[in-house]
């Protein structure tokens, strides 16, 4: 049995051979395990979703999100339980930097916001971006002189 951590341990199962055909995972406050095929030659499937692909065996790390019936779901990355929410939070996403004024608008540019939204981080870039339009601007009325 693997201790993943946040009260989720996984049992890889074997065939008669010897060869890993799937892992059967385990939570704290489910009464019934899940079962998931790994994607190996040797295992049988109907779909290509009947399966996932194990990225690593050392330490322990699945492609793919398994959700248990009950609706527990992560991935397993690293030897570590990661759940839905810790893996989006660790993701971050571009938003474009809008200005508007006196109707006109332009695009500044784009700063990466996290799912925890780091407000640190993004007033630095916001920032940023606002001093090299400044400067643009500035530039520009250099130029006309």
């Amino acid at each position: 049995m693997i201790d993943l951590g946040s009260g989720v341990e996984a049992v890889v199962m074997y065939d008669l051979v010897g060869r890993a055909i799937g892992i059967t995972l385990l939570h704290e406050g489910c009464d019934h395990g899940w079962y998931t095929k790994i994607d190996v030659p040797w295992v049988t499937r109907e779909r290509p979703q009947d399966v996932v692909k194990v990225e690593c065996w050392e330490p322990l790390t699945l492609h793919e999100v398994i959700t248990c019936a009950c609706g527990f779901s992560g991935s397993i990355r690293d030897g570590r339980w990661t759940t839905e929410i810790e893996r989006k939070q660790a993701q971050s996403y571009p938003v474009p930097v809008l200005l508007t004024i006196e109707g006109h608008t332009v695009e500044l540019g784009l700063i990466h916001v996290t799912f925890d939204r780091n407000t640190v981080q993004e007033r630095k870039d916001l920032a940023a971006l606002l001093r090299a339009y400044a400067e643009k601007l500035h530039d520009a009325d250099d130029g006309d002189n």
